[in-house]
């Protein structure tokens, strides 16, 4: 029983984990729509190395579902649960890929040549940030 307890205590903490990097992803994603949309190009290129953390919180949430499926042997909802979260975590690391690829673009953008073009990028992120 002890070590059920230890496994609910050690699937809560990759829970929050997992709830952070989905917040990191999303703080970052809009922190790159605010540079393209300002053409912030200092910003952008913070904004750019910033990504390798985005990187490697995925590397170590991914390393500690590896952890848990191989130290813990998960019953089956909870092991449904890690590897499912296994996939988002590469689908949030795409997105913050997405995101920086905005960044490198604000850099290498002139506002003036397309501006109705920065207003509808700026568009479509308000509605999947909603």
């Amino acid at each position: 029983m002890i070590g059920k307890t230890i496994f609910d205590t050690k699937l809560e903490a990759y829970y929050q984990d997992s709830i952070y990097f989905g917040t990191l992803i999303e703080e970052y994603f809009n922190d790159c729509i605010n540079a393209f949309v300002t053409q912030d190009v200092k910003q952008a290129k913070e904004l750019i190395k910033a990504d390798k953390k985005n990187d490697e919180m995925q590397l170590a949430l991914e390393e500690q579902s590896i952890r848990l499926l191989a130290l813990q042997a998960p019953v089956a909802s909870d092991l449904r649960k890690i590897v499912t979260s296994i996939k988002i975590f590469a689908n949030l690391e795409r997105i913050g890929d997405y995101a920086k690829h905005l960044a490198k673009l604000t850099i290498k953008s002139d506002r003036n040549l397309y501006p109705e073009f920065i207003d509808l990028v700026a568009s479509m992120a308000n509605r999947v940030l909603q």
